[in-house]
Order: structure tokens, then sequence, then C-alpha cells
């Protein structure tokens, strides 16, 4: 028997494939079309994603009242803040005659969330301090810091949001400070935007 057929064997011929080089070219333009076609179609889409995401990160995040001053803790709340507080009503009678339920948050529970021991904890050098509310306009009054507390005071004070269930328009809102007991609207400042913490 003979090993012939072990001795040396001859390699298998790979046979090249030649392609005609516009084949290549013709692939390498449709792809670049392809490309462009998906950039004009996502890119618009991208910026509109982007655009809406900002605004609503925006919304989320509009401070509209500011806790500053003496405050153990600065507070820049949202809308979404304060309506997480609690909900208190109050009746207000308006220059007109007739009477509007407003809707809001007591003050003393956002002096609180600053930090502030109210009720029962409020006493001494704490009741001398006072909040200096400021309005939009540049109208300030002040509250004296036993007042916005209703163990004290006897009287529950707001800061509202909404009457009658409604949003507060311009020219009144977003927000407005509601003094329960006031025979006059003075003290129930409109356009609230900043409450600041002050001692003597």
């Amino acid at each position: 028997m003979g090993w012939g057929f072990l001795a040396n064997p001859e390699p298998p011929v790979s046979k090249a494939v030649v392609r005609d080089p516009t084949v290549y070219r013709t692939q390498l333009a449709l792809f670049g079309k392809t490309v462009g076609v998906i950039k004009r179609l996502l890119i618009p889409v991208l910026i509109l994603v982007a655009a809406v995401s900002l605004a609503s990160g925006a919304k989320r995040q509009a401070t509209i009242l500011d806790v500053t001053g003496e405050v153990p803790k600065a507070l820049h709340l949202t809308m979404e803040d304060l309506q997480k507080m609690t909900h208190v009503k109050l009746d207000l009678k308006e220059h007109d005659g007739t009477t509007a339920s407003y809707e809001g948050v007591p003050i003393n529970e956002v002096l609180a969330a600053a930090g502030f021991q109210m009720a029962e904890h409020m006493r001494g050098k704490e009741l001398a301090e006072y909040v200096l509310a400021h309005a939009q306009d540049d109208y300030e009054v002040v509250y004296g810091m036993g007042e916005t507390e209703p163990s004290i005071s006897g009287r529950t004070i707001i800061i509202a949001w909404s009457a009658n269930d409604k949003a507060l328009g311009a020219g009144v809102g977003p927000l407005r400070i509601v003094v329960e007991g006031d025979k006059k609207q003075a003290r129930c400042i409109r356009m609230l935007t900043k409450l600041t913490v002050k001692k003597p």
C-alpha cells in the first residue's frame, strides 16, 4: 500500500472575487443619502424633545415664593411645594361687596418649614421677630411673628393661590395673603413674592 497521498498535498486554490469599483461607489452614495435622510428627520425630533423637556423642567422648578432673612433654612418654593402643605379656606369680603372663598396654606406652616419653632414653642425673643411680606409691585406689609401663629393670635393667616376654586389672576396672584378677621384688605397683600423674617 502506498503512502504517496500524504506527501506534500497541494493546498486548495482560492479564487478572488473581483468587483466593479462602481458598485462600491454606488453603495457608498446610497449609504450617504440614507444617513442624510435620517439626520433631517431625527434632528428636529431631538430639538423638539429637548425643548419640551426644558419647558417642563422650568415649569416644575419655577419659584413663586422666597422665604429669607433671619431664618434657620431659606426656602424657594414652587406652587407644587405650597400645595403639598395643609389646605385652609378663608372668606374675604371684596371691594365690590361680594365674599370670596380663598384657599391656601397657613403662613405658620411655611415658617415652620423654614425651621421656626411655632405654636407652644414660641416665646421670649421669638415674639419680637416679624415677617415682612413683599409684593411684585413693591407693596409691603409687616406681621408680628406671634400674629402668624393661630394658637397665640387666635386667627389664621394664609398664603392663598385660589379664590372660589379658581387660580388667582393677574394683578392679584399667583399668591395673596389673606388675614382672618381683618376689617379692611390693606394687609391682604396681593402678588406676594417674598417673606423676609427680621429681628429687632
